[in-house]
């Protein structure tokens, strides 16, 4: 299973390591710029939690998935050290 996922990006495309982690360090920082922003937007506004909910739904999602993305990214930067060794 590890190695499957060392091999495949979250398409499931078959990539090269190093194309790999550098595609999963982009929609790592893609995720993280989402995250910001929805913050940046309950800072702004006053906080009502009927009208948050959603929001705040998305962003327990949006972390559980970059937390996803980043044991894969581990994964694959261990994978491709080891290879250099």
């Amino acid at each position: 299973m590890e190695e499957q996922l060392e091999e495949q990006n979250v398409d499931g495309k078959v990539e090269p390591k190093p194309i790999l982690v550098t595609k999963l360090s982009k929609e790592l920082l893609f995720t993280l710029g989402n995250l910001e922003k929805q913050a940046r937007e309950l800072r702004d506004e006053p906080f009502v939690i009927n009208r948050h909910k959603p929001m705040l739904d998305d962003m327990v999602e949006e972390a559980h998935r970059m937390d996803g993305l980043l044991q894969a990214l581990r994964r694959a930067l261990r994978s491709l050290k080891s290879d250099e060794n």
